[in-house]
């Protein structure tokens, strides 16, 4: 049986992957020059990640990686934690830019929609990177690593944390639920980050 702390990790990979693909397809809309709604719902879908996955998830994986770097590694693996754990920096640098990208689109009336697909591509790829790389990689050594105790301390420091999209479902995203539920249903099945 797994800990129940990589459960919510591999869980947390699952919406998320789920949001790319809302993210991507109203990027689509946004591009063929469907405006509006189509905008706010992508400035609330980036303000979901920088607040859940950038804010709350990152910093887990990242007491997890720290925890995993206290353990006997080879240096491949050591590099391979601390490459992984540095790019949590890179992606909230990341979702930065994209809410900079979103909010000037906002803001202007001409048609930069196919330059913002070209952003939101590019930050759904390294999203989907990072999690494929944690998935087949670093779970896996820590899973290898970890003893039941070293997973119950870290889950400790989750204990209080929650998705406000999936979990509390704060009203503030409760549309976004509805979307990233319903129209991306189909698309579980195919999700592999």
């Amino acid at each position: 049986m797994q800990p129940a702390l990589l459960n919510r990790l591999h869980q947390d990979h699952g919406r998320l992957a789920r949001i790319l693909e809302a993210l991507e397809s109203k990027a689509a809309q946004a591009r063929s020059g469907v405006r509006g709604a189509t905008l706010d719902t992508l400035a609330t879908l980036v303000d979901y990640i920088a607040e859940y996955p950038d804010a709350v998830h990152h910093p887990l994986e990242d007491r997890v990686f720290a925890e995993l770097l206290r353990k006997e590694l080879t240096d491949q693996e050591r590099r391979l934690v601390a490459d992984n754990a540095g790019q949590h920096e890179q992606l909230t640098a990341a979702t930065r830019r994209l809410v900079a990208a979103i909010e000037s689109l906002l803001a202007r009336s001409d048609d930069a929609g196919a330059a913002l697909q070209a952003d939101v591509d590019r930050y759904v790829e390294i999203q989907r990177q990072h999690m494929r790389h944690e998935e087949e990689l670093v779970f896996p050594l820590a899973l290898a690593r970890f003893s039941d105790a070293d997973w119950d301390r870290l889950a400790q420091d989750d204990a209080e944390a929650h998705d406000p999209l999936f979990d509390q479902r704060l009203s503030r995203f409760e549309s976004l639920y509805e979307y990233a539920v319903t129209d991306t249903e189909a698309a579980r099945h195919r999700e592999r980050y």
